[in-house]
């Protein structure tokens, strides 16, 4: 059965991995962060599954000498994620922004973010 489900999609997105992130509350957080994308395939989405609690996720552009910053309009852009939003990261965002949840006091519900990615 695991093949009949799998297949399709990976087919149609190249979605072909995936990273489960647990937040028990509004302590639990993660900082501003490029991911590793050593094994992922270049300018490939990412696509995150938001379920649970509502939480800030913030991009703030990245400062590094790899970053591709030259046209980049937007420092920092925050959204907020709640229970079953869908949020594709693609292009070169993941360039030339890093991402974060920062903790959040008033938050006392779990989060899970389900994200799916395109691995070589």
């Amino acid at each position: 059965m695991q093949g009949i489900v799998r297949d399709p999609a990976t087919r149609q997105t190249g979605l072909n991995g995936g990273l489960v992130n647990w937040y028990e509350n509004g302590d639990h957080y993660i900082g501003p962060h490029a991911d590793d994308e050593r094994d992922m395939i270049v300018c490939s989405p990412i696509v995150a599954l938001s379920l649970g609690a509502t939480r800030r996720f913030v991009f703030t552009k990245r400062t590094s000498k790899n970053a591709l910053n030259d046209d980049v309009a937007v420092a920092r852009m925050e959204l907020l994620v709640g229970d079953g939003d869908l949020m594709v990261m693609g292009g070169t965002a993941r360039r030339t922004h890093k991402h974060a949840v920062p903790k959040t006091a008033r938050c006392r519900e779990a989060r899970i973010s389900v994200t799916l990615r395109c691995f070589q």
